[in-house]
């Protein structure tokens, strides 16, 4: 019919798309999908993941594709000896491997990657579009040099097509500091009293600290044995806490997550009831360290950030004590009376740099059924009348029936630590109607 449309189907065969390939990178390592970051930063001992997109992959156009690394001015950069590059083939899942064990590698051909638990069997690319996962890692390496990196994949052609050209796709990684160092103190004079200075930097996303904790570990010098019930006191700010040794003998001070810390001093002051009334001098070493993963609270045997640093406790051998004595000698009082107490110290006349004397009225606290039973004292926050003879007292009338103490402690003037303490105990009962 000569009103019936007419139509020519034409084919045209070997023609092929051209090869395109795109990368977007993010800092730390993923190994999923995930959002691209436009100006990639990391600290030079961490991680970075890049994913590629190479569309139109023919291995008779192309050489084995290679992943490659530059510097800023698009020279070649040599990866730090222990790096390790994860890849993944997103369009199988599949996971391989390689791992620098040299300090000249600046380029790694696909065909060199392993597959996970499966050494012998080596990567090839087939003909196809290509999508490929690579998580390059710094963080069992020494770090990487310089501000810059630049991460490409790189696939050289051997296809005589004019129309195929060397293909090579880069991202840019800046590259920054991150990390924690520690010091010792001078202090003006030898004593009981340490201080180490901790310096924390996180220039860029650090993958290497994530969810990962920061410890002190002192280590005791065996020519220097500590006295049996010694502990640590760590002064952090307005914190402090006493940790005693570990069964191995080290003292472990937690600091928490490593992103979490900011520069600090921390106060270390060794404690003991039990120190010689003579000069002796106490030797340990103190290390900076990270826990392996983030199942380690409280690293002891974790990554070393610093190492070696010495510290000196010397002893005065200066006896010290306190004592408390009632000007009346009574153990019961009637509410609206008042106590007072006399406070003797050993040395009789103290420095007040050295030693502070604190007085205090604790009440026994009373269980739930009222009866007093657990025994526990507490402060009742009545501040103590202080006399010109030095004597102490408190008025009693506010205080309700029950057991109380005059708590009286000889404490360290710089660290608050108590190191005696004496206690007297008495009864306030109710008035006679």
């Amino acid at each position: 019919d000569a009103d019936e449309p007419t139509g020519i189907l034409i084919t045209v065969s070997g023609v092929k798309k051209r090869p395109t390939l795109t990368a977007q990178a993010k800092e730390k390592q993923h190994f999923g999908e995930f959002e691209a970051t436009n100006d990639v930063k990391i600290s030079r001992d961490s991680a970075f993941t890049v994913l590629y997109t190479f569309i139109g992959y023919d291995t008779s156009d192309f050489d084995v594709p290679e992943l490659r690394f530059y510097d800023n001015v698009h020279a070649e950069k040599t990866l730090p000896n222990k790096a390790t590059v994860i890849m993944r083939d997103m369009s199988d899942g599949t996971y391989w491997y390689h791992k620098v064990e040299d300090t000249t590698t600046s380029s790694i051909p696909l065909n060199s990657f392993k597959k996970m638990g499966e050494s012998a069997t080596e990567y090839s690319a087939a003909t196809g579009d290509l999508e490929l996962q690579f998580v390059v890692d710094f963080s069992k390496s020494a770090g990487a040099e310089g501000s810059k990196i630049a991460c490409a994949l790189f696939a050289k052609k051997t296809s005589a097509n004019a129309q195929i050209e060397d293909i090579d796709k880069a991202v840019e990684i800046g590259l920054a500091d991150s990390g924690a160092n520690m010091e010792s103190i001078p202090l003006p004079a030898a004593g009981l009293d340490q201080k180490v200075k901790l310096n924390v930097s996180v220039g860029a996303p650090a993958s290497k600290y994530d969810y990962r904790d920061l410890s002190i570990v002192l280590s005791v010098d065996q020519n220097t044995p500590l006295p049996i019930d010694a502990g640590v006191l760590v002064t952090i700010e307005d914190h402090k806490i006493t940790y005693s040794r570990k069964a191995s003998g080290e003292f472990i001070i937690p600091l928490g997550d490593f992103v979490a810390q900011t520069d600090k001093e921390i106060g270390l002051t060794l404690t003991s009831k039990l120190f010689p009334n003579e000069t002796s001098v106490y030797m340990m070493t103190a290390a900076l360290r990270l826990s392996n993963s983030n199942a380690e609270a409280a690293p002891k045997n974790g990554d070393i950030l610093k190492d070696n640093i010495q510290l000196t406790f010397t002893n005065s051998g200066i006896e010290t004590g306190i004592k408390i004595i009632e000007t009346t000698d009574k153990r019961t009082y009637t509410r609206g009376e008042r106590i007072v107490v006399r406070v003797e110290t050993v040395p009789e006349t103290l420095n007040p740099a050295d030693y502070t004397v604190v007085v205090q009225l604790h009440q026994k606290f009373k269980d739930e059924s009222g009866s007093g039973a657990d025994g526990t004292f507490g402060n009742t926050a009545l501040p103590p009348i202080v006399h010109e003879d030095g004597s102490y007292s408190f008025d009693l009338s506010n205080m309700v029936e029950g057991s109380y103490c005059v708590v009286a402690q000889l404490a360290e003037s710089v660290t608050d630590y108590v190191v005696n303490e004496a206690r007297y105990y008495f009864i306030v009962e109710e008035p006679e109607q």
